[in-house]
């Protein structure tokens, strides 16, 4: 193949009818994966309650609101 083929056989239109199957897959194994994270009560367990975590250099000030970022964003998926 020369490079005049390639470029018409990219630049032909094509059915994009599976990724559109993928990406509801893909969002619906979402839906339930965070479903389960709120009926197992995993969210607390493994992101607020944890009293040690493992800091980098520069990053010393992240556990002061770790408990503050998930309870905004547990807020912000319920509202």
């Amino acid at each position: 193949m020369n490079l005049t083929n390639i470029k018409t056989k990219l630049n032909q239109p094509i059915d994009i009818a599976g990724l559109v199957y993928i990406r509801i897959a893909f969002g619906l194994i979402l839906l339930i994966e965070v479903i389960r994270y709120f009926n197992h009560n995993w969210i607390e367990r493994y992101f607020i309650e944890p009293k040690m975590y493992f800091p980098y250099e520069g990053f010393y000030w992240l556990h002061l609101g770790v408990a503050m970022a998930c309870t905004i964003i547990l807020l912000h998926w319920v509202f």
